[in-house]
């Protein structure tokens, strides 16, 4: 029977070279990413500075290891794909995660130009069904416009990788960032909110708990609520209709009692947001979308409460915590299309 699905994994993840910044950076900067604590050895590991406790792209399992490798060449994913049923996958990093914690005036605009070049090189064998999400520096904003125009318009990146740990303690709806946000409609690609474990920056649970367990059970709904809350309450969404957002890897959840809690919150205060024409929920509803988790079973509740139109299928391969093999068959849905194109 003829498939007619086009289904999209919305979070899968690569595997970057260790030698990644030897290669990509310029010839100038390598001598600097060598002697930057963090990037010793040129490896793709690096944060400049102490690292954090806790360890990035953490694989407890035996067996794990295949999955890395998988994940590491385009060709092997593609074939991993076929197998699965899955026609597209947004790709986001692995090591290069951590991007947003650096500081080093030099390397900031030059480790994202690296990667995203270097991710595009990953997706040649087939850029219709590799979808590069691109890293852009939260760091300097005027910078983070740059890279996004350049690496969707010249590189093909179908998306923008959207770090919710604050820098410099600007939340996503810090007035610097509006013009991102103008320029994500602009070029009709969705900014993509991913938590970072392994980042030097404010991340939720990570002062608190000394337990990987404990620091990655708050991190990624906690940090993902805190950036809805910003988008949605700071008036992002109500300043720019057009902009498609897209909370990944947290399951889904957190929604149906933020939304409920953000509603009434906007109700009772009111005087705070006046910006707000519509309740919050409205406005997740009209411009977000939510990946949900393989045997989540809040899925049914959030398609009723919250509606089917913003749930997408996401696997997080080759992570520690995905399920491969047998993807796919849980989900047949047309929302990824919507997210990532607009279609």
């Amino acid at each position: 029977m003829l498939r007619t699905e086009n289904i999209i994994d919305s979070d899968a993840h690569v595997s970057e070279p260790n030698d990644i910044w030897l290669r990509y950076l310029d010839a100038s900067l390598r001598e600097v990413v060598t002697g930057t604590p963090g990037f010793e050895n040129g490896n793709s590991t690096g944060s400049d500075g102490p690292t954090s406790r806790f360890p990035l792209g953490f694989i407890p399992e035996t067996g794990r290891q295949d999955l890395l490798q998988m994940a590491a060449d385009a060709e092997t994913r593609l074939k991993v794909m076929d197998g699965e049923g899955i026609d597209r996958v947004a790709l986001f990093p692995t090591h290069a995660l951590r991007l947003g914690g650096v500081r080093h005036p030099q390397l900031v605009p030059a480790l994202f130009r690296a990667y995203n070049n270097w991710l595009a090189e990953h997706c040649a064998p087939n850029r219709e069904r590799l979808l590069g999400v691109a890293m852009i520096p939260f760091q300097e904003p005027e910078l983070a416009m740059k890279e996004a125009e350049r690496a969707v318009t010249e590189l093909g990146h179908r998306g923008l990788f959207i770090s919710p740990h604050p820098v410099d303690n600007r939340n996503l709806d810090h007035p610097a960032y509006d013009p991102l946000w103008s320029l994500a409609e602009q070029l009709n690609v969705p900014a993509l909110v991913h938590v970072s474990t392994g980042i030097r920056l404010p991340t939720a649970g990570a002062e608190r708990f000394d337990r990987y367990c404990l620091f990655h059970l708050h991190a990624h709904p906690m940090e993902q609520m805190t950036a809805a809350a910003s988008l949605i309450l700071g008036g992002v969404l109500e300043r720019h209709p057009c902009l498609r957002v897209g909370f990944m890897e947290a399951g889904c959840g957190w929604v149906p009692y933020w939304l409920e809690r953000m509603d009434e919150h906007a109700e009772n205060y009111r005087f705070e947001v006046p910006h707000l024409k519509e309740r919050p929920s409205v406005y997740f509803r009209r411009q977000c979308f939510v990946s949900f988790e393989l045997e989540e079973r809040a899925v049914p509740y959030v398609a009723e409460t919250v509606g089917a139109e913003t749930l997408v299928f996401a696997s997080d391969f080759p992570h520690h915590d995905c399920f491969f093999p047998g993807a796919v068959q849980k989900i047949r849905s047309d929302n990824p299309n919507r997210l990532y194109f607009g279609d």
